[in-house]
């Protein structure tokens, strides 16, 4: 996935006439210490996947609710990629949590989850303790990258059962699991009382002990820098957890670049790669083979590449991929990845 973050609308403009291409690029990994991928070089007779790509603008809505719409990008097992946009609110405080209005409150669940947000801004409260009662504030603004491990409480107040009044936002999610939230709802006494578990066999949230998120403004937190990796880009580390299992970064690539002298189409054996287009264009190449010429197709902003295992990645040195350049989110997995040279995109 490709994306860039500024911390205003002016600024974000400004950045991106001036980027190229910016895209959020993140792998999802297992197990493996090692994140390059192989040349597909003598992998002729191996069986091949093909390269996903979606346009998310053309997707309908799977949830459309009055308190936020979502689409469900891709599904790979129990992980879900989610494209969410949350309405503005005008109230100083929402019901309480369980009520019309606000029927998910402080709770946690048993699955990662990783989001950055597109646009807008809103606010969630992050609670260190199940008994925080004025628990810490976060606002999630343009750029906001969230890497959230399991087990963390968020979302909800103990006082107002929810957000306070927000504008407007997007943002895309991807979520490890898709069962087990357990919705706490205090009733003004010690300990809160369990409001609703979709998993019996979670355990009691009084033997938990909590995790917390790590929250970045990739906008006003970080600078770019040099790609060490691949000649000619730049690039924010937004998350690096080979033992969590991802690695997530904001690439931005100029106008006009190609991949670099001797980069070879490549693959990841196990691991799985998301892309996330979030200004500018580039040209992917599709291949059913390590002999394929490929097809070219043009992806823009809002597009999602899904690279899932022993599928190929394009690369044509001396072959400009982007004409205004692109930025993109890249998620990266560490499964079953391969010590080899790193792919060229």
């Amino acid at each position: 996935m490709y994306l860039i973050g500024t911390s205003s609308l002016v600024t974000i403009r400004r950045r991106l006439l001036e980027a190229g291409l910016i895209v959020l690029s993140a792998m999802l990994l297992s197990a493996c210490t090692e994140t390059d991928s192989e040349s597909v070089t003598g992998s002729a007779g191996a069986e091949w996947t093909p390269l996903q790509i979606i346009n998310v603008n053309d997707l309908p809505w799977d949830v459309d609710a009055p308190y936020g719409r979502i689409k469900s990008v891709i599904r790979s097992g129990t992980g879900n990629f989610k494209f969410i946009q949350f309405p503005p609110t005008w109230k100083t405080g929402l019901p309480a949590p369980g009520t019309p209005g606000n029927e998910v409150g402080p709770h946690y669940h048993d699955f990662h989850e990783w989001g950055y947000v597109l646009g807008g801004d809103y606010v969630i409260y992050e609670p260190i303790s199940a008994y925080q009662r004025n628990p810490v504030q976060y606002r999630y603004v343009e750029g906001t990258w969230l890497d959230r491990p399991a087990f963390t409480l968020h979302s909800g107040d103990w006082a107002t059962g929810g957000v306070r009044a927000q504008n407007p936002s997007t943002l895309i999610l991807f979520e490890e699991g898709d069962t087990g939230i357990t919705i706490l709802d205090p009733d003004g006494s010690s300990p809160p009382v369990l409001h609703g578990d979709t998993r019996p066999d979670m355990p009691d949230w009084s033997t938990i002990k909590f995790n917390h998120p790590l929250i970045i403004n990739s906008g006003s937190d970080l600078e770019w820098e040099t790609d060490t990796q691949i000649a000619g880009r730049l690039v924010k580390w937004l998350s690096d957890n080979p033992v969590g299992g991802f690695r997530a970064q904001l690439v931005k690539i100029p106008p006009g670049w190609s991949h670099p002298e001797g980069a070879n189409k490549s693959y990841f054996a196990s691991a799985h790669r998301i892309r996330y287009v979030v200004y500018g264009d580039m040209q992917v190449w599709l291949h059913d083979g390590p002999d394929s010429t490929g097809e070219s197709t043009r992806v823009t902003e809002n597009y999602f590449i899904y690279q899932p295992p022993r599928s190929i990645w394009p690369c044509r040195p001396r072959r400009p991929i982007g004409y205004r350049g692109a930025g993109r989110l890249d998620d990266r997995p560490h499964a079953g990845c391969r010590a080899a040279r790193h792919d060229g995109g």
